[in-house]
């Protein structure tokens, strides 16, 4: 389709606009609104209902762990990193919720992130954490859940939704009382 552009010095001049050149633009603009989706989506803040993002992560046991695989159970998704404070606070609850609710259908996942795996495998240690945890090293679980520091705590329910947060560091004995709640039937929080 040939479509007449007048030139500024008025003088007329053809230029074809091809389907092909109409496609790549299209394509373009395109592109460019998705990018912009994305940026907008990372921007949107923390995570706080609806949908929990799935994901997988290698554990440093060597194993992979994915929340999809863990439909049909409560999962305590917590957000750290050995540099963090209140992930130091929290440790001890993590690991007695593990502990106490691993075989009543819930499963902790700890997701480190913005840390070297020395450090935080030291801070596992330290606290002798045993539920699973990974690193989040390319940071797209932590975009995912618009995580912007740490600790963060996330309750995702047996459909895959968030059940129930924490931004920041929980308060003594949240979780434990989150998860008897949970468990009791009672959605309400």
């Amino acid at each position: 389709m040939d479509v007449p552009l007048n030139s500024p010095s008025g003088v007329s001049s053809s230029r074809v606009i091809t389907p092909g050149t109409l496609f790549m633009a299209v394509g373009v603009f395109a592109l460019i609104a998705v990018i912009g989706m994305q940026m907008i989506r990372r921007n949107a803040g923390p995570l706080t209902q609806g949908p929990a993002p799935d994901f997988s992560i290698e554990l440093y046991s060597g194993d992979t762990f994915t929340l999809a695989e863990q439909r049909g159970k409560f999962v305590v998704v917590n957000f750290w990193g050995s540099w963090c404070m209140g992930c130091r606070e929290e440790a001890s609850e993590l690991q007695s919720a593990w502990e106490k609710y691993r075989g009543s259908g819930v499963s902790v996942i700890g997701v480190s992130f913005r840390d070297e795996e020395a450090s935080a495998r030291k801070f596992l240690d330290e606290f002798a954490l045993t539920f699973p945890t990974g690193s989040d090293t390319s940071l797209n679980i932590t975009a995912a859940y618009g995580i912007t520091g740490a600790p963060q705590t996330y309750i995702v329910g047996p459909d895959g939704s968030v059940v129930d947060f924490a931004l920041g560091q929980f308060q003594p004995g949240w979780l434990d009382q989150t998860l008897e709640r949970l468990l009791a039937g009672d959605p309400a929080s």
